[in-house]
C-alpha cells in the first residue's frame, strides 16, 4: 500500500512542528482523508477517516520499536481493511 509508506513522511513532517501524538493520529486521518475526498469523492473521505485514525495509531505504536516493524503492521491491517471492503463491495457482505 502506497499510501501506508506515504504516512512515513506525513509523520515525519508533522513531527518538525511538533505536533503532539494524539494530533498526530488525528491530523494524519485528515490528510488522508482529504486525499481520498480529491480522487474518490466525499463519500469515500468521510468513510476512510476513522480507518486513518486505526491505522496513524498502529504505526506510531509500532514505531517505537522499529520503523520496518511499524510499516510491516501497518501495511498489514491496511491490506486487511482493503480486503474487506473489496469484498463488500462485490457483494459479499453476507460472508462478513
Amino acid at each position: 500500500m502506497f499510501e501506508t509508506l506515504l504516512m512515513i513522511p506525513v509523520f515525519w513532517i508533522l513531527r518538525i512542528l511538533h505536533v503532539k501524538r494524539v494530533a498526530l493520529i488525528v491530523c494524519s486521518a485528515v490528510i488522508w482523508s482529504c486525499y481520498h475526498v480529491y480522487f474518490n469523492g466525499l463519500n469515500s473521505g468521510l468513510i476512510s477517516f476513522w480507518p486513518f485514525l486505526i491505522l496513524s495509531n498502529c504505526y506510531l505504536t509500532f514505531e517505537v520499536t522499529s520503523r520496518s516493524e511499524a510499516y510491516a503492521r501497518t501495511y498489514f491491517v491496511h491490506t486487511i481493511h482493503n480486503i474487506m471492503a473489496c469484498l463488500y463491495e462485490w457483494g459479499f457482505s453476507q460472508f462478513l
